[in-house]
């Protein structure tokens, strides 16, 4: 396959794909988001609560992979490899078509992730519903992000107030989780009243 664009693969290179203050401030909080979501697993360990601890394991895992793909920018890299590829076997035409049917499959993997998610998680947890309301924003914002139209690449290039809406899209959802998560870790602390108390 040969390379277009200059870069190591089409038009991508390795780099760091956000290197702005707030892009690495929007890394940071993936990682805090992650840190949390694993002290809330350890704390349900000690508990015997399984299906919790998958709950919180699970985020922590999402929550690490997105923060080091925040910098590398991998969905650009597998963006460019299907571009290359579309125009090597000629459906590059047909490239928004295409694109379409990946969001849904992507958005019913996504689903589906979200409700195994939701089966962890009972409702009757206020932490873990806000845990799962904010990665599901986070979710819609990936999948909106991997799309690559080019609508979606203007509306994300834009400024507010000097704040790109890259940012102001992909934070709440993290900061949301991460409420979540250190809802769960202070309540798990709470000393409980000994037994026969009034």
């Amino acid at each position: 396959m040969h390379a277009e664009g200059g870069g190591w693969v089409g038009q991508w290179s390795p780099g760091i794909g956000d290197p702005t203050v707030m892009g690495w401030v929007t890394v940071a909080a993936y990682g805090v988001t992650a840190a949390l979501c694993g002290a809330a697993a350890r704390r349900a360990g000690t508990n015997g609560e399984g299906r919790v601890v998958a709950f919180w394991v699970a985020l922590t895992a999402l929550y690490v992979v997105l923060g080091i793909n925040k910098q590398l920018d991998v969905q650009s890299l597998i963006t460019e490899v299907g571009r290359i590829n579309a125009r090597a076997w000629g459906w590059y035409e047909h490239r928004r078509t295409v694109q379409a049917l990946i969001i849904v499959a992507l958005g019913l993997v996504g689903a589906a992730g979200v409700t195994a998610l939701a089966w962890t998680a009972p409702w009757r947890s206020n932490e873990r519903t806000l845990a799962l309301i904010g990665t599901a924003l986070l979710v819609v914002f990936v999948l909106a992000r991997a799309t690559s139209f080019s609508r979606m690449d203007q509306l994300i290039g834009t400024e507010w107030l000097g704040l790109r809406a890259n940012w102001l899209l992909e934070l709440p959802g993290i900061l949301v989780t991460g409420a979540g998560a250190a809802t769960a870790n202070l309540r798990q602390r709470a000393p409980h009243p000994p037994s026969g108390s009034d």
